[in-house]
């Protein structure tokens, strides 16, 4: 399927779940802009249901003529590459490397400083593998090209074995849960808050996090089109989020609260495990930000899961004025 079939699809199947604005920002007027998220969004998701900050964002979307529109993403990659969203965010950090090799028209617009400790590869407390090396042989659930599998590929590397080494079984992660708590696979490389919910669940072993290994960036873009059209919305989106980021860190039990319901009536001591990993601090990008994400495509176009070498530095930096 060419570039563009591949996108009009996506457009296709997103609206199926969550009907999203035409390009109607494109007229005069009060103008919707379109605003992806997905559940761990933790800092947007503050700013939507923390009544002061949605007031305050509204009213400075306003003031620039524009109308915030919020849409949740299951699979966020298909957020990405559509065309109908004008404010991507935020991703982990393997999202945006497949954008870019889509040719996604994005900026990086901001990151959220490293939460290596928000991911990592676990296995059943009482099997007696206390070892990357104890993997030998073993079935281990990942999301194909998902930060994990890099995770997981590198950890693997640095403990002599080679991916062929372990059994990988590519499963999404409410299918890698239910293979766990079965005993289906022995270990699992995963993220926040399918972490934290399994550690509280059953007894696990965390053989490593991403310290030392992977920073566990995230990352929210917009839309080169719109940029150019509407240069303020990219310094109202940074600034509001800059200030729901400070608001979650500095009452991350009064954030709890507010996420805990959201996320599914999480029982809120879980809700504040993750956000205690998380950093949650929304700040520009970064060189360091854009060397990691070098290194996880560099990977990812050695397994094959990219064609061809993606250069990060391609993709344009939002600098605020």
């Amino acid at each position: 399927m060419s570039p563009i079939g591949r996108r009009r699809l996506i457009q296709a199947l997103a609206a199926v779940a969550s009907p999203l604005p035409s390009r109607a920002w494109a007229v005069t007027g009060a103008q919707p802009v379109a605003i992806s998220y997905q559940r761990s969004s933790a800092v947007m998701l503050a700013l939507q249901t923390n009544p002061d900050l949605a007031t305050r964002f509204n009213a400075a979307m306003a003031h620039i003529g524009l109308v915030p529109h919020w849409y949740q993403f299951t699979h966020f990659q298909d957020a990405m590459i559509s065309d109908s969203i004008q404010i991507q965010g935020d991703s982990a950090d393997a999202v945006p490397i497949f954008a870019q090799a889509a040719n996604a028209p994005l900026t990086y617009l901001a990151q959220e400083s490293p939460s290596p400790a928000a991911e990592a590869l676990i296995v059943h407390a009482t099997d007696g593998i206390d070892a990357i090396a104890g993997l030998r042989g073993k079935r281990v659930a990942v999301a194909r090209g998902s930060g994990c599998h890099y995770l997981l590929v590198r950890v693997l590397r640095d403990a002599g074995l080679a991916p062929g080494d372990v059994h990988i079984a590519f499963l999404e992660p409410p299918q890698a849960s239910a293979a766990f708590a079965q005993k289906s696979v022995d270990g699992w490389a995963i993220w926040d808050p399918f972490l934290a919910v399994t550690q509280a669940r059953m007894p696990v072993r965390v053989l490593c996090d991403g310290h030392g290994v992977t920073d566990y960036y995230r990352f929210y873009m917009i839309d080169n089109t719109f940029a150019a059209a509407h240069p303020q919305a990219a310094g109202v989106m940074y600034t509001t989020l800059r200030e729901a980021s400070d608001w979650l860190r500095a009452h991350p039990d009064d954030g709890a609260r507010l996420l805990s319901p959201v996320w599914g009536n999480m029982p809120q001591e879980i809700v504040r495990t993750i956000i205690g990993r998380r950093s949650l601090r929304v700040e520009a990008i970064t060189l360091a930000a854009l060397t990691a994400q070098q290194r996880i495509a560099d990977e990812f176009t050695r397994l094959g899961l990219v064609a061809g070498r993606v250069d990060i530095s391609r993709m344009p930096v939002w600098r605020a004025p």
